[in-house]
């Protein structure tokens, strides 16, 4: 215990005896005590109450609090409708949603089958428009072919802010972030 207090003490004095170093950690005590209010605040957040009228307060009587008879409610056995079904009006099954084609017309070929299968498996980490976006883990430049060990090879073609359109075989796809 002797020896934990004696490295502390030296760690302190080599903390404060350079005034860069004491700088930075009188910002970083600053910053840090923010960080802790904030989620102290953020933590013990006050609930909201609201006032009554006299007349309000007048119409609350014993008679009035008194429990109420329990409210019986009958569920089905089983769910009116599956939470886990994709609904047509929202996501229409012609329209391709997070990965698709920019071609409008769809060859149906097997080679494009397995190019647009190759491109579902591709994920989208971040995106850095115009210039760079994380596909797989690996940062990439538009330019730049996705590094896989499969074909076919994906070029990076443009970054926007929630997607990248990546390029194969003179396709081209959307990659979406999830």
């Amino acid at each position: 215990m002797e020896r934990l207090m004696l490295e502390v003490r030296r760690i302190a004095v080599r903390l404060t005896a350079d005034r860069r170093r004491f700088a930075l950690l009188c910002m970083l005590t600053a910053i840090g005590m923010v960080f802790w209010t904030r989620l102290i605040l953020i933590d013990r957040q006050p609930s909201a109450a609201t006032a009554a009228t006299i007349a309000d307060i007048e119409q609350v009587g014993p008679e009035t609090m008194a429990p109420k008879a329990p409210m019986q409610v009958m569920l089905p056995e089983r769910p009116q409708r599956d939470p886990f079904s994709v609904d047509a009006t929202f996501f229409p099954i012609g329209e391709e949603t997070s990965l698709g084609s920019m071609d409008s017309p769809k060859s149906g070929t097997p080679v494009a089958d397995l190019i647009a299968e190759a491109a579902s498996r591709l994920r989208l980490g971040a995106t850095l428009p115009p210039a760079a976006a994380v596909i797989d883990g690996a940062t990439l430049r538009v330019g730049n072919e996705v590094p896989s060990s499969s074909e076919p090879r994906f070029t990076l073609v443009e970054v926007h802010r929630q997607h990248a359109v990546l390029e194969a075989k003179g396709r081209q796809f959307v990659l979406r972030m999830e």
